[in-house]
């Protein structure tokens, strides 16, 4: 009896053992998944870039682009050459991270911006617009704009 008694014990531990593994492969699975699939809220703050923009017929304008977030809201204006940019709206972190505008204008659509910057901008302002915010290192790309905003240190 004691052969079949140790037996019994072996098993039950070899049952354990195995239940532990697919519980903790599960949880991993489903951390990995919610990862893909959700980017925690951003942070409250500015971002901001600026730059040179190489337009298609080899000309360089000046460039600057600011997001604030606030909460679940933001407010963004872009400068390039003489076309100001500006749009507001709500984030969204469902499947990604999205800017949702609600509002938006431009003054003063310059000549100077070729073709890819006419459509960033008008596509930028309409409302109803979704603009995908992937991150790339501390900074955010607008997929649909071309827009890239890093965050901004505040001296202390």
């Amino acid at each position: 009896m004691s052969i079949l008694r140790r037996h019994g014990v072996s098993l039950t531990r070899r049952a354990i053992g195995t239940a532990l593994l697919v519980v903790l492969t599960g949880t991993l699975a489903a951390a990995l998944f919610h990862r893909q699939f959700y980017d925690p809220p951003l942070k409250n703050g500015y971002y901001k870039s600026q730059g040179q923009i190489l337009l298609a017929d080899g000309r360089l304008i000046e460039a600057t682009h600011l997001l604030r977030i606030t909460g679940q809201h933001f407010h963004a204006v872009t400068r390039q050459g003489d076309t100001v940019l500006e749009h507001s709206g709500t984030i969204s972190t469902r499947g990604g991270v999205y800017l949702l505008v609600d509002s938006g204008s431009v003054q003063q659509l310059s000549g100077t911006l070729d073709d890819d910057m006419i459509f960033g901008m008008l596509y930028g302002q309409r409302s109803g617009a979704r603009i995908q915010l992937i991150r790339r290192g501390p900074c955010l790309y607008a997929l649909e704009t071309g827009q890239i905003f890093c965050p901004v240190v505040e001296a202390r």
